[in-house]
């Protein structure tokens, strides 16, 4: 009797020494789980953390946040019109000519570049400095890329380097090898071409045009200039407007009277 009381504690210890372990590896797999936890949190929490000290600058001006463009080197946010920093683009009356010699809108091409790249998200710029025109110039990013490199390396602006752009020399070689933008053709830089109050205008505005007097009479209706060069339906902004002869421009091909139909 005394031996069948012995064996029966020594099965009960063993069986409660069995119930001792499950439960420590259940705490010790529960404790894991909140350690893993925690670990996770802290690094999302650091992430953001250093999102947050990146963009520091940008929110102590009021800088962060949905951008409107101005031009190809001119942004808006909440009001604040912000040049972008060491880099020139080209004008948005200005014209350039592609690897054919035929003219297009470089201008409006580079701001409409920008605008697409930009879409509704929101830009977060550092300023720099600001310039006479009280304009704050900085450098600004979106989606975690800087749109001043980005504009230089896609062929629409130049390194300026009378405003410290010699950082963006190497993107601007990158971007004249690759014959992106207007390096597919030839161009006049920008800061040359704002010298010159008689510039010719873009083909996407033809405002320095008519301020001249330079409206072609075969286009009554709309202000285009007579060539050269020549221009297509495709390097102006209007359609389905007046056309006479001599149509130098060849805008209406059918000869029905109306220019650029479709």
């Amino acid at each position: 009797m005394e031996l069948v009381e012995a064996l029966l504690g020594t099965l009960a210890l063993f069986f409660l020494s069995l119930l001792d372990k499950k439960r420590e590896r259940k705490h010790r797999e529960a404790f894991e789980e909140i350690w893993r936890r925690k670990e996770a949190a802290k690094r999302v929490l650091l992430g953001l953390l250093s999102l947050f000290l990146l963009f520091l600058p940008a929110f102590g001006q009021g800088l962060v946040g949905r951008a409107s463009v101005v031009d190809g080197d001119t942004l808006e946010v909440h009001g604040q019109r912000i040049r972008l920093w060491g880099i020139d683009t080209v004008e948005s009356s200005q014209t350039c000519l592609d690897s054919r010699g035929k003219p297009w809108p470089c201008g409006r091409r580079a701001a409409f570049a920008l605008a697409d790249f930009i879409g509704q998200s929101p830009v977060a710029c550092t300023p720099k400095d600001t310039d006479r025109y009280g304009r704050v110039v900085a450098v600004c990013v979106v989606k975690g890329v800087e749109l001043n490199r980005w504009l230089v390396e896609e062929g629409w602006a130049l390194a300026y380097l009378q405003y410290g752009g010699a950082v963006y020399l190497e993107a601007q070689r990158e971007a004249e090898r690759a014959k992106r933008g207007i390096w597919q053709g030839s161009f006049v830089p920008p800061w040359e071409y704002r010298k010159d109050p008689k510039a010719p205008p873009s083909a996407g505005s033809y405002t320095g045009a008519k301020k001249e007097g330079r409206c072609d009479p075969a286009y009554p209706t709309v202000c285009v200039p007579p060539p050269p060069p020549n221009l297509d339906c495709g390097d102006i902004p209007y359609r389905g407007f007046k056309v006479l002869p001599p149509d130098p421009h060849r805008f209406d091909r059918d000869r029905d009277g109306i220019g650029c139909e479709r």
